[in-house]
């Protein structure tokens, strides 16, 4: 099975080589876990040392928030979007895919109405990688619990017939007993990657594990994962306990 490389220092000696690809992927953790630069660096590895063009979507945080981000952690977004190969869109640039303007001015989005701009989207850019931030977001804007797990059901599944890889970002809860903030998100994606906030000897410490991978023979192990100047590193050869 071909695999998609995350190009995160570590990740992928926990996956064997990288994301099965065209399969839909899930990380969580707490605010301030790190899941947001995740998934901005694997749409960025990908563009840069892959040639496969990858579109981030953010639902939460704002254009200029990204763009922070990136260039704090020495990204060249803007080099690869005048190439063609990188996309990050926002709510505000949907509007312009979709008519959805309704659900722009109550700050959220249907599943619905994302897989209508996905289906162009996804088509124009020819992308190969997508990440959207977050689900959590998405799910807000159903009143019933029932008709957002079978629209999320519904959403992943069209994602799998696209020809990308996605990654995408859910949260969990601190002090609640489950992994995401629904609680059916892991069981719907094909792999679930935990950032956990840990306090360990008196400091929060970020760790990683891969709780589930279809299609892969994964490391189970709690391992250590570091912000660094430059970007994430995971020490696959250290572990957590």
């Amino acid at each position: 099975m071909k695999r998609v490389s995350t190009g995160i220092t570590g990740m992928d000696e926990l996956i064997q080589g990288g994301f099965p690809e065209r399969t839909v992927n899930l990380i969580t953790s707490p605010s301030g876990g790190g899941k947001t630069l995740f998934t901005l660096q694997y749409i960025y590895n990908g563009a840069k040392d892959y040639d496969e063009p990858g579109i981030f979507i953010t639902l939460e945080e704002s254009r200029e928030s990204i763009d922070r981000v990136t260039k704090n952690f020495g990204m060249d977004i803007a080099k690869y979007e005048q190439d063609g190969k990188l996309f990050i869109i926002d709510l505000g640039e949907m509007r312009k895919e979709v008519k959805i303007d309704e659900e722009i001015s109550s700050g959220m989005i249907s599943f619905e109405a994302l897989e209508e701009a996905l289906s162009s989207i996804i088509k124009l850019s020819k992308a190969k990688r997508l990440a959207l931030d977050s689900l959590t977001a998405v799910g807000l804007s159903y009143a019933l619990s029932s008709e957002m797990r079978q629209a999320m059901f519904r959403f992943v599944n069209f994602l799998r017939v696209k020809d990308v890889t996605s990654l995408l970002i859910t949260e969990s809860v601190e002090g609640t007993p489950g992994l995401t903030r629904y609680g059916v998100e892991q069981y719907i994606a094909d792999s679930l990657i935990v950032v956990g906030l840990d306090s360990i000897r008196g400091e929060l410490r970020r760790t990683i594990c891969v709780r589930k991978m279809r299609f892969t023979k994964h490391d189970t192990s709690i391992h250590p994962f570091l912000i660094m100047d430059d970007g994430i590193e995971i020490s696959p050869k250290e572990k957590v306990f």
